[in-house]
């Protein structure tokens, strides 16, 4: 993720509900049509999604994931962590023995 995007994330975190609205007045962290490509691209990944009233976008809100980045981040690592397992034993194990080795 680019600088922008995460600006925009960090942006939309701040609000209330992590939702930005325009009726809440423009953003002025950046040129408006910067955030309008920015916003464009964060949709077409799913990061961000718009809110919707009648069919009319009326803001955007962030994706349940970007939400709850920490939880998400979390559970990630600790995927990680279980699926290597072996090859981090296998590591501390070749580190030991060569520290003892070394002695």
């Amino acid at each position: 993720m680019d600088k922008t995007s995460k600006l925009i994330i960090e942006y939309i975190r701040q609000q209330p509900n992590y939702e930005y609205k325009y009726n809440r007045g423009r953003q002025n962290i950046m040129p408006e049509d910067e955030f309008n490509r920015c916003i464009s691209f964060m949709v077409q990944k799913g990061y961000v999604k718009p809110l919707l009233s009648n069919g009319i976008t009326i803001g955007y809100a962030l994706s349940h994931e970007l939400a709850h980045k920490r939880e998400f981040n979390k559970i990630a690592f600790l995927k990680y962590l279980l699926d290597n397992w072996i090859a981090i034993v296998a590591l501390i194990l070749s580190i030991i023995s060569l520290i003892l080795h070394a002695c």
